[in-house]
């Protein structure tokens, strides 16, 4: 689920949201729960060089 919004395959809007949202050198973080459990944390943003 995350993987298809943030590539826009589900909801490109979204994705737009999400991208346009981090500046350079930041990042952000989503934490994927399965069972009501955190399972994987899914970091996504720019580098600084």
């Amino acid at each position: 689920m995350v993987e298809a919004t943030i590539t826009g395959q589900a909801n490109p809007e979204a994705a737009g949201l999400f991208w346009n949202s981090i500046d350079r050198g930041n990042a952000r973080y989503i934490i994927i729960f399965a069972e009501g459990e955190p399972r994987e944390i899914f970091f996504g943003g720019y580098s600084f060089d």
